[in-house]
C-alpha cells in the first residue's frame, strides 16, 4: 500500500510538472505572439493550430484539468450541444469501448458529402464479423500488395529501419 502510494504521488508530480512546463512554454509562444506584427489575435491561428503547441495544451490539461467539458459547439462540423476534451490513456480508452454512449457523430455530414454513400470515418462500429475489418479487408483487396506494403517500407527507411513499438 506504501509503495503504491509512492509511485501515485511520484507519478501526479511528473505529471503536474509536465503540465507546468507545457503551460510555461505556451506561456512564452503567446507572449511572443503578443509581440509579433498584428498582436495576439492575429497570430493566434497559427499558434494554436501548430501541433507542438497543440500537444502542449494537451499536456495542460491532462495535469489539472483531463476533462474539460465545455458548455458551448467548439467544432461546427455537425450537430452539437458542447464538447468534452479527454486527455487521459484510461478515460480515452473507455471513451472509445463505449460506442453506445459515445457514437459517431459526422456519419451524416461523410454521406452529404458523398452524395448518399458513406465512408469509414462516418461508419458506425459494428460488431464482428462484419465491421471495420470486413471493410478494410475489402479495401485492401483493391491493391496489389506490393502497392500495400510501398508506404510501410517508405515510413520504415525514413524511421532508420525502426518499428518505432512502444516496450
Amino acid at each position: 500500500m506504501i509503495v503504491n502510494a509512492v509511485q501515485t504521488a511520484g507519478l501526479r508530480l511528473g505529471m503536474w510538472g509536465a503540465g507546468l512546463g507545457a503551460l510555461g512554454r505556451l506561456t512564452g509562444a503567446g507572449l511572443a505572439a503578443a509581440r509579433a506584427p498584428g498582436g495576439f489575435t492575429a497570430n493566434a491561428a497559427a499558434l494554436l493550430g501548430d501541433p507542438a503547441r497543440q500537444a502542449q495544451a494537451t499536456a495542460v490539461l491532462r495535469a489539472f484539468v483531463p476533462n474539460l467539458r465545455l458548455n458551448r459547439e467548439l467544432v461546427a462540423a455537425y450537430d452539437n450541444s458542447g464538447t468534452v476534451i479527454v486527455t487521459r490513456h484510461a478515460d480515452v480508452m473507455d471513451v472509445l469501448r463505449r460506442d453506445a454512449d459515445f457514437e459517431v457523430v459526422y456519419g451524416p455530414r461523410m454521406r452529404q458529402l458523398t452524395a448518399g454513400a458513406n465512408f469509414f470515418l462516418g461508419m458506425q462500429p459494428t460488431p464482428p464479423p462484419c465491421g471495420w475489418r470486413c471493410a478494410t479487408r475489402t479495401c485492401r483487396r483493391a491493391w496489389p500488395r506490393a502497392q500495400q506494403a510501398l508506404p510501410r517500407r517508405r515510413w520504415m527507411a525514413r524511421a532508420g529501419g525502426s518499428t518505432c513499438r512502444r516496450t
